[in-house]
């Protein structure tokens, strides 16, 4: 059942491979802020906060990341769910970083 869901999501999943090497490579958090925005309920202000961002970075990011993603993700609820789920089938998968996991995940 993990393995067809991985199918599934895979273009997903090499997209956030694609913003965590561009992140690496480039010194920045776009799959953080994504990932972020994601466990706070699609909710900028409260992404921004938990971030110690103010909201006009916050929304410049979103923007970096739909540019390199080739996509404007924040105004596609159905793509959306496409990346919570594949950022849970990670994190299952422990392919996101330990310091990236929720108290609920880590219990």
């Amino acid at each position: 059942c993990l393995l067809k869901a991985l199918e599934t999501y895979g273009a997903e999943i090499s997209k956030e491979q694609l913003l965590r090497a561009y992140d690496e490579a480039h010194n920045t958090q776009y799959l953080f802020t994504l990932h972020t925005y994601l466990l706070e309920n699609r909710n900028a202000v409260r992404a921004a906060a938990a971030l110690y961002i103010h909201k006009s970075t916050f929304f410049f990011r979103m923007g970096k990341i739909a540019e390199l993603l080739a996509e404007d993700i924040m105004r596609n609820s159905a793509r959306l769910f496409d990346y919570e789920l594949s950022f849970h089938l990670l994190g299952h998968l422990k392919a996101v970083p330990k310091e990236w996991e929720t108290k609920e995940e880590s219990i």
